[in-house]
């Protein structure tokens, strides 16, 4: 052991070993569930919305049904039962229920879903391809920040504020859109090192396309990646009798990576929706499964609804309140679920002072991050409805994670930042996983101030939870519920994911040399 030690390599690789290995114990530690038999929610007959199951949010239920209706019935049209449960995010289209939601998680889903089916484990299989993006997403904030910090365990430790730190931790335990959406916008900006330029202008062109089936919003996401590389292709050359235009043909294929994913899209649109260029969200949500009473509370709202006002689903008027809400309110921000992220602000100032390849590599990541959070800020909903945390910035609290790595390599050995820095993770990860231990279903400000129940509109709604001894965690129920309480199980795995980020700040500290 001591021979072992004295290798610096291999104390690094020994403290990487037990940092990964605690936090995969955090995140598994949090896996929704209940006993049954052996697991609850594998089958229709167990499936519930209550809060803190799996499928507590319609935006998970609705893309399960479509997993469940491909992979059982080969068809994207859902039956009564799968659209009942899908409800109210489901379309209704020519007499046949559709997702509201485009194709691609569900897409990813149904291999997972098969393999679990066999043993008997559908739903949790389904949910562990979110888990699996959660995990790629670990491993180019590695790669990136690793190019960017010059620092392995900088790199480990961005990766690890991204798993636990934030509210990615709850969503990983979903079916939506975040970690897959998170996952493209990583590969693509990863995907502008490849020097190959057929290769990469492919692979960007093919995830362009693949965002698309996760989310429409990826489109405006990943366009810095996209107008870099594509600009790439245009030079003018000066030489001392002419200035000429040159244009390096090969960002076709960039349409030839995109050209697959878009058949995929348009085929699946003509199968849902009747026609190629309409998508099943331009028809508006059904209401069939309403009862009277929600019936005629929305045609009373209809006939409240100005006909001139604005009717696109980005606009700026809100964007100032939008903004506050997702970055300083105390119902969503980062400042008070994950304020461990803002120091990724300081990797920003010190990016502009690296070397230029890595520079332009590091402001795709922040131009990523600023177009992220201005879409959302301008979106109707900038809550994510029942949500916890700011979800829709997702792949932004990935992107401030590698930005982050960039401060944490520049003072690793200041003690004061250092501690700072770990009392911001410390607070962000109780916050985390006070979330994943419980709920997603937080109301808005505006909603939960109208309830009757006085539900409570901040993570302040989890710690009830806990304190009443109540989790969603699949192995406290199935094995330590007999042993400790929900509250104790929260502190332990507290402690775990500290005690990780104490031994990468220790490797961090011992670091000599860019590794």
């Amino acid at each position: 052991m001591k021979l072992l030690l004295s290798s610096p390599r291999a104390t690094a690789l020994l403290i990487t070993t037990f940092a990964v290995i605690l936090t995969l114990l955090v995140i598994a530690g949090v896996v929704k569930g209940k006993s049954g038999n052996p697991i609850w929610y594998q089958s229709p007959a167990e499936r519930d919305a209550s809060i803190g199951s799996p499928f507590e949010s319609s935006g998970t239920s609705s893309r399960y049904a479509l997993v469940e209706s491909l992979a059982e019935h080969g068809s994207v049209n859902l039956n009564l039962e799968q659209a009942q449960f899908a409800a109210p995010d489901i379309v209704e289209i020519n007499g046949k229920f559709v997702t509201t939601f485009t194709p691609g998680i569900s897409f990813a889903a149904v291999p997972f879903y098969l393999l679990g089916k066999v043993l008997g484990l559908p739903q949790l299989f389904a949910f562990f391809s979110t888990l699996l993006f959660a995990f790629v997403n670990a491993g180019l904030i590695y790669y990136l920040a690793h190019k960017l910090a010059k620092s392995h365990f900088a790199a480990m430790i961005a990766s690890v504020v991204f798993l636990v730190a934030t509210n990615s931790l709850i969503y990983g335990n979903s079916l939506t859109q975040h970690h897959g959406s998170t996952a493209v916008l990583l590969a693509a900006v990863t995907a502008t090192t490849v020097k190959n330029k057929m290769m990469r202008n492919t692979l960007i062109g093919c995830l362009t396309g693949i965002g698309l089936l996760f989310d429409i919003p990826n489109v405006f996401m990943i366009m810095p990646v996209v107008l870099s590389v594509l600009f790439s292709h245009f030079r003018t050359v000066t030489t001392l009798t002419r200035k000429s235009f040159v244009i390096d043909f090969k960002f076709i294929f960039l349409a030839l990576g995109l050209a697959p994913m878009i058949a995929v899209f348009l085929w699946y649109n003509v199968v849902a929706a009747g026609s190629p260029l309409v998508v099943a969200q331009m028809f508006g949500r059904s209401h069939y499964f309403d009862t009277t009473e929600q019936k005629g509370l929305y045609l009373s709202q209809l006939k409240d609804v100005d006909p001139y006002a604005e009717k696109y689903p980005l606009s700026t008027r809100q964007q100032l309140r939008s903004l506050s809400i997702l970055l300083i309110s105390n119902e969503r921000s980062w400042l008070y679920y994950s304020p461990v992220l803002l120091l990724g602000i300081y990797g920003i100032y010190l990016l502009f002072k690296l070397p230029r390849k890595q520079k332009n590599l590091g402001l795709l990541v922040m131009y990523i991050a600023t177009v992220n959070i201005l879409v959302y800020s301008m979106f109707g909903d900038p809550w994510g409805g029942w949500s916890f945390g700011p979800r829709y910035l997702i792949p932004s609290a990935a992107m401030m994670s590698v930005l982050l790595a960039i401060a944490l390599e520049r003072w690793k050995r200041n003690i004061p930042f250092l501690l700072f820095f770990a009392m911001l993770f410390l607070y962000s990860l109780y916050i985390s996983l006070a979330g994943a231990l419980t709920t997603a279903a937080i109301p808005p400000k505006i909603e939960a101030e109208q309830l009757t129940t006085g539900i409570p509109y901040t993570y302040q709604y989890n710690f009830n939870f806990l304190n009443a001894n109540q989790t969603s965690s699949l192995l406290f129920d199935l094995w330590f519920d007999k042993f400790i309480s929900a509250k104790n199980y929260w502190y332990i795995l507290t402690a775990g994911g500290s005690f990780a980020l104490m031994l990468l700040l220790l490797g961090l500290w011992k670091e000599e040399k860019h590794v």
